[in-house]
């Protein structure tokens, strides 16, 4: 399943862009991609704005970023440097 981050300005049709995308979860490990990047250096610089940002799975299911997290808790998480 692929993830996807919005932020407040982005339109639905923007969802799909490789630059929001947080990852894909397969075979209990989570592929990060652009958009967790992104993600975590909100937590990090700007943890205020995370109340405004919108987590969507490809199947439409909107998550807030706890909830995001909540999902993803179980999965090995690897990214690329």
């Amino acid at each position: 399943m692929q993830y996807f981050i919005m932020f407040p300005d982005d339109k639905e049709k923007e969802v799909t862009f490789e630059s929001n995308l947080l990852g894909e979860s397969s075979f209990k490990v989570f592929w990060g991609g652009e958009g967790l990047k992104k993600l975590m250096r909100m937590v990090d610089k700007t943890p205020e704005v995370l109340p405004l940002v919108k987590i969507k799975n490809d199947k439409g299911k909107d998550y807030e970023v706890l909830e995001f997290l909540e999902e993803i808790q179980k999965l090995q998480i690897r990214t690329s440097q």
